[in-house]
Protein backbone atom coordinates (compact mmCIF):
# COMPACT_ATOMS: atom_id res chain seq x y z
CA UNK A 1 0.00 0.00 0.00
CA UNK A 2 2.82 2.54 1.03
CA UNK A 3 4.45 1.28 -2.26
CA UNK A 4 1.61 2.65 -4.30
CA UNK A 5 0.96 5.86 -2.59
CA UNK A 6 4.88 6.35 -3.22
CA UNK A 7 4.61 5.91 -6.31
CA UNK A 8 1.05 7.88 -6.75
CA UNK A 9 3.28 10.62 -5.14
CA UNK A 10 6.34 10.76 -7.72
CA UNK A 11 4.26 10.56 -10.48
CA UNK A 12 1.96 13.66 -9.87
CA UNK A 13 5.32 15.45 -9.16
CA UNK A 14 6.92 14.41 -12.71
CA UNK A 15 3.80 15.70 -13.70
CA UNK A 16 3.22 19.01 -12.60
CA UNK A 17 7.69 19.20 -12.80
CA UNK A 18 6.41 18.92 -16.81
CA UNK A 19 3.83 21.44 -16.77
CA UNK A 20 6.06 24.15 -15.53
CA UNK A 21 8.67 23.67 -17.41
CA UNK A 22 6.53 23.48 -20.30
CA UNK A 23 5.05 26.68 -18.97
CA UNK A 24 8.58 28.21 -18.57
CA UNK A 25 9.65 27.42 -22.07
CA UNK A 26 5.93 28.87 -23.82
CA UNK A 27 6.50 32.32 -22.17
CA UNK A 28 10.31 32.37 -23.38
CA UNK A 29 9.08 31.30 -26.57
CA UNK A 30 6.47 34.32 -26.09
CA UNK A 31 9.14 36.79 -24.83
CA UNK A 32 11.85 36.19 -27.43
CA UNK A 33 8.93 36.84 -30.36
CA UNK A 34 8.10 40.39 -28.79
CA UNK A 35 11.72 41.20 -28.69
CA UNK A 36 13.56 42.59 -31.71
CA UNK A 37 17.53 42.02 -31.50
CA UNK A 38 19.93 44.60 -33.49
CA UNK A 39 23.41 44.23 -34.15
CA UNK A 40 25.27 47.62 -33.56
CA UNK A 41 28.47 49.04 -34.27
CA UNK A 42 30.43 52.41 -33.72
CA UNK A 43 34.13 53.12 -34.60
CA UNK A 44 35.78 55.78 -32.69
CA UNK A 45 38.97 57.61 -33.67
CA UNK A 46 41.66 60.20 -32.12
CA UNK A 47 44.87 61.71 -32.77
CA UNK A 48 47.18 61.56 -29.77
CA UNK A 49 50.23 63.86 -29.36
CA UNK A 50 52.88 61.38 -28.29
CA UNK A 51 55.07 62.00 -25.04
CA UNK A 52 57.73 59.47 -24.95
CA UNK A 53 61.10 60.58 -26.42
CA UNK A 54 63.55 57.60 -27.01
CA UNK A 55 67.73 58.31 -27.54
CA UNK A 56 69.76 55.69 -28.86
CA UNK A 57 73.22 56.72 -29.02
CA UNK A 58 76.38 54.21 -30.32
CA UNK A 59 79.60 54.22 -29.19
CA UNK A 60 82.44 52.96 -31.47
CA UNK A 61 85.86 52.39 -30.95
CA UNK A 62 88.67 50.28 -33.64
CA UNK A 63 91.97 49.24 -32.54
CA UNK A 64 94.22 46.41 -33.62
CA UNK A 65 93.94 44.92 -29.94
CA UNK A 66 90.38 43.48 -29.64
CA UNK A 67 91.09 43.76 -25.35
CA UNK A 68 91.85 47.65 -26.33
CA UNK A 69 88.79 48.17 -28.04
CA UNK A 70 87.12 46.25 -25.25
CA UNK A 71 88.18 47.97 -22.93
CA UNK A 72 87.65 51.41 -24.39
CA UNK A 73 83.77 50.85 -24.56
CA UNK A 74 83.82 49.36 -20.99
CA UNK A 75 85.21 52.18 -19.73
CA UNK A 76 83.44 54.54 -21.89
CA UNK A 77 79.82 53.22 -20.88
CA UNK A 78 80.73 53.02 -17.38
CA UNK A 79 81.34 56.83 -17.68
CA UNK A 80 78.27 57.27 -19.45
CA UNK A 81 76.24 55.12 -16.93
CA UNK A 82 77.17 57.51 -14.08
CA UNK A 83 75.85 60.11 -15.81
CA UNK A 84 72.80 59.09 -16.96
CA UNK A 85 71.71 57.71 -13.75
CA UNK A 86 71.76 61.10 -12.12
CA UNK A 87 68.56 61.36 -14.21
CA UNK A 88 65.93 60.31 -11.81
CA UNK A 89 63.14 60.70 -14.37
CA UNK A 90 64.67 58.84 -17.43
CA UNK A 91 64.66 55.09 -18.04
CA UNK A 92 68.52 54.12 -18.95
CA UNK A 93 69.78 50.53 -20.42
CA UNK A 94 72.34 49.37 -22.54
CA UNK A 95 72.44 47.03 -25.58
CA UNK A 96 73.89 45.82 -28.51
CA UNK A 97 77.94 45.42 -27.96
CA UNK A 98 79.61 43.48 -30.36
CA UNK A 99 83.26 43.56 -31.12
CA UNK A 100 84.73 42.10 -33.93
CA UNK A 101 87.62 42.03 -36.75
CA UNK A 102 87.36 42.80 -40.65
CA UNK A 103 90.71 43.88 -43.18
CA UNK A 104 91.88 47.51 -43.80
CA UNK A 105 93.69 48.44 -46.79
CA UNK A 106 96.62 50.72 -45.37
CA UNK A 107 97.27 53.86 -47.26
CA UNK A 108 99.51 52.52 -50.21
CA UNK A 109 97.12 49.90 -50.44
CA UNK A 110 99.43 47.36 -50.94
CA UNK A 111 99.27 45.60 -47.72
CA UNK A 112 96.32 44.92 -45.87
CA UNK A 113 95.86 44.46 -41.63
CA UNK A 114 93.55 42.85 -38.95
CA UNK A 115 91.40 46.00 -37.40
CA UNK A 116 89.55 45.18 -33.89
CA UNK A 117 85.92 47.32 -34.30
CA UNK A 118 83.56 47.41 -31.43
CA UNK A 119 80.37 49.26 -30.38
CA UNK A 120 77.69 49.17 -27.61
CA UNK A 121 74.75 51.29 -27.43
CA UNK A 122 72.39 53.09 -24.91
CA UNK A 123 68.89 53.74 -25.07
CA UNK A 124 67.10 56.51 -22.73
CA UNK A 125 63.61 57.00 -22.65
CA UNK A 126 61.21 59.11 -20.73
CA UNK A 127 58.68 62.27 -20.69
CA UNK A 128 61.06 64.75 -19.31
CA UNK A 129 61.84 65.80 -22.88
CA UNK A 130 64.41 67.99 -21.90
CA UNK A 131 66.45 66.45 -19.84
CA UNK A 132 66.41 63.50 -22.44
CA UNK A 133 67.96 66.24 -25.05
CA UNK A 134 70.72 67.92 -22.72
CA UNK A 135 71.90 64.42 -22.10
CA UNK A 136 72.35 63.26 -25.80
CA UNK A 137 74.05 66.28 -26.06
CA UNK A 138 76.35 65.32 -23.11
CA UNK A 139 77.06 61.77 -24.55
CA UNK A 140 77.69 62.78 -27.63
CA UNK A 141 80.65 65.37 -26.60
CA UNK A 142 81.43 62.50 -25.04
CA UNK A 143 82.09 60.65 -28.49
CA UNK A 144 78.71 59.03 -28.63
CA UNK A 145 76.76 58.55 -31.96
CA UNK A 146 72.71 59.34 -32.67
CA UNK A 147 71.54 56.30 -33.62
CA UNK A 148 68.16 57.08 -33.35
CA UNK A 149 65.69 59.92 -31.80
CA UNK A 150 61.74 59.51 -32.13
CA UNK A 151 58.65 59.63 -30.05
CA UNK A 152 55.96 57.68 -29.15
CA UNK A 153 52.38 57.36 -27.70
CA UNK A 154 53.32 55.61 -23.83
CA UNK A 155 51.07 52.95 -22.38
CA UNK A 156 49.71 55.50 -19.86
CA UNK A 157 48.79 58.09 -22.20
CA UNK A 158 47.34 55.16 -24.83
CA UNK A 159 44.84 53.49 -22.30
CA UNK A 160 43.80 56.87 -20.27
CA UNK A 161 42.58 57.91 -24.16
CA UNK A 162 41.05 54.10 -24.84
CA UNK A 163 39.36 54.11 -21.62
CA UNK A 164 37.86 58.12 -22.63
CA UNK A 165 36.95 56.99 -26.34
CA UNK A 166 35.20 53.21 -24.90
CA UNK A 167 32.87 55.75 -22.85
CA UNK A 168 32.44 57.73 -25.89
CA UNK A 169 31.70 54.61 -28.13
CA UNK A 170 29.18 53.57 -25.33
CA UNK A 171 27.23 56.55 -25.25
CA UNK A 172 27.26 56.39 -29.24
CA UNK A 173 25.93 53.01 -29.30
CA UNK A 174 23.15 53.38 -27.17
CA UNK A 175 21.77 56.51 -29.02
CA UNK A 176 21.65 54.23 -32.02
CA UNK A 177 19.46 51.72 -30.12
CA UNK A 178 17.28 54.54 -28.50
CA UNK A 179 16.65 56.39 -32.01
CA UNK A 180 15.63 52.53 -33.55
CA UNK A 181 13.61 52.04 -30.83
CA UNK A 182 11.71 54.82 -31.21
CA UNK A 183 11.26 53.66 -35.25
CA UNK A 184 9.58 50.47 -34.03
CA UNK A 185 7.40 52.00 -31.38
CA UNK A 186 9.58 50.08 -28.99
CA UNK A 187 9.90 51.07 -24.95
CA UNK A 188 12.30 48.49 -23.52
CA UNK A 189 15.89 48.57 -24.61
CA UNK A 190 18.35 46.31 -23.10
CA UNK A 191 21.85 45.49 -23.99
CA UNK A 192 23.20 41.85 -24.07
CA UNK A 193 26.57 41.76 -24.63
CA UNK A 194 29.72 44.48 -25.82
CA UNK A 195 32.20 43.73 -27.36
CA UNK A 196 35.62 45.99 -28.19
CA UNK A 197 38.41 45.21 -30.76
CA UNK A 198 41.96 44.52 -29.75
CA UNK A 199 44.56 47.31 -30.02
CA UNK A 200 44.19 49.22 -33.03
CA UNK A 201 47.06 52.02 -32.31
CA UNK A 202 48.70 53.34 -35.38
CA UNK A 203 52.00 53.32 -33.75
CA UNK A 204 54.39 54.46 -36.11
CA UNK A 205 57.70 55.41 -34.55
CA UNK A 206 58.14 59.09 -35.33
CA UNK A 207 61.67 60.76 -36.48
CA UNK A 208 62.23 63.79 -34.00
CA UNK A 209 63.50 67.11 -35.11
CA UNK A 210 67.12 66.64 -34.96
CA UNK A 211 69.53 69.57 -35.17
CA UNK A 212 72.72 68.51 -36.92
CA UNK A 213 75.65 68.07 -34.82
CA UNK A 214 77.03 71.41 -35.34
CA UNK A 215 81.01 72.05 -33.64
CA UNK A 216 81.91 75.52 -33.04
CA UNK A 217 85.45 76.82 -32.20
CA UNK A 218 85.40 75.18 -28.39
CA UNK A 219 84.65 71.79 -30.27
CA UNK A 220 81.29 71.73 -27.96
CA UNK A 221 78.04 69.93 -29.52
CA UNK A 222 74.77 71.74 -29.44
CA UNK A 223 71.89 69.79 -27.64
CA UNK A 224 69.57 68.42 -30.37
CA UNK A 225 66.26 70.00 -30.76
CA UNK A 226 63.04 67.35 -30.94
CA UNK A 227 59.10 67.80 -31.46
CA UNK A 228 57.14 65.42 -30.86
CA UNK A 229 54.72 63.79 -33.46
CA UNK A 230 50.81 62.31 -33.45
CA UNK A 231 49.76 58.55 -32.81
CA UNK A 232 46.22 57.61 -34.60
CA UNK A 233 43.77 55.56 -31.65
CA UNK A 234 41.46 53.79 -33.37
CA UNK A 235 38.50 51.84 -31.44
CA UNK A 236 35.54 49.72 -32.42
CA UNK A 237 32.59 48.56 -29.85
CA UNK A 238 30.22 45.70 -31.39
CA UNK A 239 27.17 45.73 -29.11
CA UNK A 240 24.07 43.13 -29.41
CA UNK A 241 20.50 45.45 -28.43
CA UNK A 242 17.24 44.00 -27.45
CA UNK A 243 14.36 45.63 -28.41
CA UNK A 244 10.75 45.31 -26.76
CA UNK A 245 7.45 47.09 -26.79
Amino acid sequence: MKTIKVATFLLALFILSFCLVSKACVDNNNNSEDNTYLNLSVVESTQVEQDLLIASLRYDVESESPKLVQDKINQTMKKVLAIAEKKSMLDISTERYSVYKYSKQVKDKSNIKEIWKGSQTVVIKGKATEDILVLSGELQEMGLVMNDLHYELSVEKYEETRASMTEKAVNKLLFQAKKMADIIGAKKIKILNISIEGDNRSQEPQQALMRSAAINSSETITSPVSSPGKTDVKLTIFGSVSLKD
